[in-house]
């Protein structure tokens, strides 16, 4: 059986006492007996400082054993600041009769400009930039957004020959693309959110404008430079949502406790580059 800890107080008074009698029933013996009654009280001394030093020992292991603990759950040092490299929003060539491509490898975005599409002696400063926030565009009841916007600028007296193609992914989850619509929202000059919207179209398959929805790739064909931003009509049997991620964030420097702690959760579009563009605004 283990010793109970409280009977120790009581056992080290009993044992005192004894050592009380036993010198006064030792005294008559002079030196002898006092030498007796001192080594039996070093002895006694002795024992209670083994019994403060295993209550410490075991308070170190104790220690040493929540340390391990703590230790071994698994968790994440969160930096004071987040190293987050720059994200490629805009690009920018030169085109001319020949033709072109222009890229935004972080958002899977393509541009490209046929053979003869240009119709000019030297080349033309074109350039190419996606729009992450466009929350003025479309009727939110009957329409989803399921992609990124774009922005083409051009030289204001460049008229296209050819229509030019955009590709642009998105998050939809749709069981038959050929049946879903998409929508059109169009106009003129830079982007911004009082921008005014010149035109709304509904868009064929065929044809210019016209856009073909396949698996994570919208394929936008245009005759004119200009913003462009894409809706998908919701209200459709073969149209069953989009993909979204979730990002769960918490307090920097948040010390390891064993108290309940808030982990808060930003949801946003499985679109190509939209983590990226989180992180950036978040940090």
């Amino acid at each position: 059986m283990a010793d109970d800890p409280a009977r120790k107080p009581i056992e080290q008074a009993k044992t005192r006492e004894q050592l009380n009698r036993l010198s006064s029933s030792l005294s008559g013996y002079g030196s002898t007996g006092n030498e007796l009654v001192g080594a039996t009280a070093r002895i006694q001394v002795h024992e209670e400082q083994t019994d403060t030093q295993n209550t410490e020992e075991e308070g170190k292991e104790k220690e040493e054993e929540d340390h391990i603990v703590m230790e071994s759950l698994p968790h994440e040092k969160v930096p004071d600041e987040v190293n987050v490299k720059p994200i490629k929003m805009e690009c920018c060539k030169r085109v001319g009769v020949e033709g072109g491509k222009l890229q935004l490898d972080s958002f899977g975005i393509a541009l490209e400009i046929p053979l003869g599409a240009i119709d000019s002696d030297a080349p033309q400063d074109i350039s190419l930039r996606v729009l992450t926030d466009t929350p003025n565009l479309g009727n939110s009841k009957e329409e989803m957004s399921v992609c990124f916007g774009v922005q083409c600028l051009a030289p204001d007296d460049l008229v296209l020959k050819l229509p030019v193609t955009y590709t642009i992914p998105h998050c939809a989850v749709i069981t038959r693309y050929s049946s879903v619509k998409a929508v059109l929202y169009t106009g003129e000059g830079e982007y911004s959110p009082d921008a005014v919207v010149k035109e709304r179209i509904m868009l064929s398959r065929s044809g210019t404008p016209s856009c073909i929805i396949t698996k994570d790739v919208l394929k936008l064909k245009m005759n004119h430079f200009s913003w462009v931003k894409i809706k998908l009509m919701i209200k459709n049997f073969f149209f069953r949502g989009k993909k979204m991620r979730c990002r769960p964030f918490k307090e920097k420097n948040l010390a390891l406790q064993k108290t309940p702690v808030i982990l808060r959760a930003h949801l946003y579009d499985a679109i190509k580059g939209n983590c990226e563009v989180n992180i950036c605004c978040s940090s």
